[in-house]
């Protein structure tokens, strides 16, 4: 087991795993008496107090108003890392200005799901993506591999400029990428 994972596995010491739950998150959650499911933005956190979030877009649905009280329960979901993270909460305050946020209990429990059918490792390699560009199959494209496993791995781009276009890529094609692994001739 690598270090993050013992830390994932680690409990506080009230009892809770530690998870991840960075500023400015995409979330998606579920008001208690509320049929739909909405999206929000994480704020922040003081770590087995509260979470902080922005209060939900309603898109179309129209006001939620009547269902934001003292005790209600949310549920909320977010993706991190290639896992799916849930839990649910109940609702501590909302404050208005100078903009509507929530502030929500400290989850006691966070279900964890993995989105891939292999464990990634985090790794830094250099690599090139080679000949995706719809102008000239020549160019090749530096970046870094950032995790990797035997079914993909995540290649970060390296940009020279914000002007500089990126190459056309579509999800669950194939794509060439050309590294040098450490030990490794060919």
């Amino acid at each position: 087991m690598d270090r993050k994972n013992d830390k994932m596995a680690a409990l506080n010491e009230e009892g809770v795993k530690p998870f991840f739950f960075a500023i400015g998150m995409p979330l998606q959650i579920e008001i208690g008496g509320v049929s739909i499911k909405m999206r929000s933005i994480s704020v922040g956190m003081l770590i087995d107090q509260f979470l902080i979030i922005k209060y939900p877009d309603t898109g179309t649905f129209g006001s939620i108003q009547s269902r934001i009280f003292k005790g209600n329960k949310i549920t909320v979901r977010y993706i991190a890392g290639g896992d799916v993270f849930g839990f649910e909460l109940e609702l501590i305050e909302m404050i208005t200005s100078p903009i509507r946020l929530l502030f929500i209990s400290y989850p006691t429990f966070v279900a964890k799901q993995s989105l891939r059918s292999n464990r990634r490792i985090e790794c830094s390699i250099p690599a090139r993506l080679k000949g995706h560009r719809t102008d000239d199959d020549g160019i090749f494209d530096d970046g870094i591999i950032t995790d990797i496993s035997t079914g993909g791995c995540r290649f970060t781009l390296l940009k020279e400029s914000p002007e500089q276009k990126l190459p056309e890529i579509n999800t669950g094609g194939n794509i060439v990428l050309h590294m040098e692994l450490p030990g490794v001739e060919e």
